[in-house]
């Protein structure tokens, strides 16, 4: 069973984010990032109005989701590769969260999973299918929990594919992504050049590209307090061109939306343990 003609478009945020990266059958913990729910419901709101304003779709991003994905190295000569052409379990629906996104520079294709069916019998289903694309004999998967999603993972055609669902609202829940492993990791122009104090740590970022409308998201953390990234941000951005829209501050999260001709800017912050934590989201090509 292939893949439906479906939908763009799914997906949610939580507060954990784990990552896990498989090297010699064995999963090597890489980054950990505690992300209280209320900033990341502020970024929700950032994120679906940034790509409402760049002509794309909303999208709800997962953060577990982009850090639990799983790279495995030492592969190379990639061909074209298309999610679409992998089998889907009975009784399971996907929907596109993107085609075209890149996660720190890395190429990926993400997908929404749905199924009526247990948890237990979609897992199986991939297991039992990915032995295809592996020699009789040869471990063909990589499974581990993270939190409380179940992850799964293969190599097929020389991307590493990755399953990651758990149980919700009664039903199989989940995602479905594919990264190419010889391609090199590169950061875009507005990751590269988006204002930091000193001392500020990029954790994260993410582009699309949907239709031509590109959008970028960023994770940064710092060691100022919100009262200082407020004042910062809004200087640098005024000095960029970008004109300060609104700026609030509730539940202590700050929430500061900018724009200008050429796109729109939101930014989310929120201090706990000494370190603030900024989510900002940029539709356009330049900060």
């Amino acid at each position: 069973m292939r893949m439906s003609k479906t939908e763009e478009g799914a997906g949610r945020w939580t507060a954990n984010a784990c990552c896990y990266c498989p090297a010699d059958s064995r999963l090597k913990p890489l980054l950990h990032l505690q992300v209280e729910r209320a900033i990341v419901a502020a970024v929700l709101v950032a994120n679906v109005t940034g790509r409402a304003a760049c002509g794309q779709k909303p999208v709800k991003l997962s953060i577990p989701f982009w850090a639990a994905i799983c790279l495995l190295a030492g592969v190379a000569n990639a061909r074209a590769f298309d999610l679409q052409e992998l089998r889907v379990p009975p009784e399971t629906r996907l929907s596109w969260v993107g085609k075209r996104i890149e996660q720190n520079g890395m190429p990926m294709q993400i997908v929404q999973l749905q199924s009526s069916l247990p948890l237990a019998e979609v897992l199986r289903f991939y297991r039992e299918d990915w032995r295809n694309y592996h020699k009789p004999g040869a471990r063909a998967t990589v499974s581990r929990p993270v939190g409380e999603w179940q992850m799964l993972s293969t190599l097929v055609d020389e991307h590493n594919v990755v399953v990651q669902l758990k149980r919700e609202a009664g039903q199989t829940t989940g995602f479905l992504s594919a990264t190419p492993l010889d391609t090199p990791t590169r950061q875009n122009a507005i990751a590269r050049h988006f204002p930091r104090q000193g001392g500020a740590l990029l954790v994260s970022s993410t582009e699309s590209n949907d239709g031509g409308a590109k959008a970028t998201t960023l994770i940064l953390q710092n060691n100022y307090s919100l009262r200082a990234n407020q004042v910062f941000y809004e200087t640098s951005l005024q000095k960029n061109g970008w004109t300060l829209s609104r700026s609030s501050v509730v539940d202590g999260t700050a929430v500061m939306l900018f724009g200008r001709s050429s796109g729109s800017l939101e930014l989310a912050m929120r201090r706990a343990n000494d370190t603030t934590m900024i989510f900002a989201n940029v539709c356009g090509e330049e900060v």
